[in-house]
């Protein structure tokens, strides 16, 4: 699940589909960021590239130690 030293009672559960998906907050959440449609379906996309789709979204502070903590 991640999230380090967070406890469980902070995360939030929400199904998208059959994927259940932790999150921290929806408190502060963007406002401006939107799904975007596209002609090419995911299964078709899927099965063009041979692979799955996925996004990892990385925030936080330049130095952190967030790559390394990845890498490791």
């Amino acid at each position: 699940m991640g999230g380090g030293n967070h406890c469980l009672s902070q995360w939030k559960t929400v199904m998208f589909g059959t994927r259940i998906t932790f999150l921290m907050s929806t408190v502060g959440n963007s406002t401006n960021i939107f799904w975007q449609e596209c002609p090419v379906g995911r299964a078709e996309r899927q099965k063009l590239l041979n692979q799955k789709g996925c996004v990892l979204w990385i925030t936080g502070l330049s130095g952190s130690g967030l790559l390394s903590k990845l890498s490791s």
